[in-house]
Formats: C-alpha cells, structure tokens, sequence
C-alpha cells in the first residue's frame, strides 16, 4: 500500500523513503480523512432531518386517520382497555356493543358493558 501510495519514490526501495515524505503523505492521509469523515456527518445529519420530516408527515397522518376512524388518543386508550379485558375475561366481543362502551368514561367500564 505504502509503495503504490508514493509514486516514483520507492523505485529502489522502502528503506529510501525519507522521514519527510512519510510525514507528507501521513498529512495527506490525515487531510483526506477529515474530508471524508465531514462528509459523512454531514450526510447523516441530512437523513437524521429527512427521518425526522418523514416521522412528523407520518404522526400527521396516522392523527387524520384516527380522526376519521373515530378514535382520539383517549378513544384509542378506551378501545384497548376494552380489548385487554374482553381477552383477559375471554368474552366473544360483537363490534357494535363497543361503540356504546366507547362513548362512556373509561373508569366506569366493566364487563356487562361488554357483553353482546
């Protein structure tokens, strides 16, 4: 690696590369290297900002949604309370007995609530 790294110096051997030309070349070494590794943080901070955008786009839709579904944070909390104490009880749930169940406040809840 050393011998392609400086060219024309090392036609007669390792041993005749000077000090000098091993500190000019460790420089270089050393230059390209904070090229690079600048370049790379500057890449990952620009998708960190891309993930970030995509993240809020996401949050922003998953919120339409669960206002077109009906269900706000609270109503989503309500559903699975609902849903762990319909599978903890192993009660057969029909769909439209939760929309009642839903609307109330989620402390009153118990399983007649559940029931079909």
């Amino acid at each position: 690696m050393l011998m392609i790294s400086i060219p024309c110096k090392l036609v007669e051997s390792i041993v005749d590369v000077s000090v000098d030309s091993l500190v000019e070349l460790e420089d270089h070494l050393e230059t390209a290297l904070s090229v690079t590794r600048a370049q790379k943080a500057e890449l990952m901070l620009k998708l960190v900002e891309s993930l970030k955008e995509k993240e809020n786009l996401l949050k922003e839709e998953n919120q339409v949604l669960a206002s077109q579904v009906g269900l706000g944070t609270i109503g989503r909390f309500k559903y699975l309370a609902i849903a762990f104490l319909a599978s903890s009880a192993r009660l057969i749930i029909n769909w439209k007995s939760l929309i009642p169940a839903l609307e109330k406040d989620a402390c009153s809840l118990n399983l007649k609530d559940l029931e079909a």
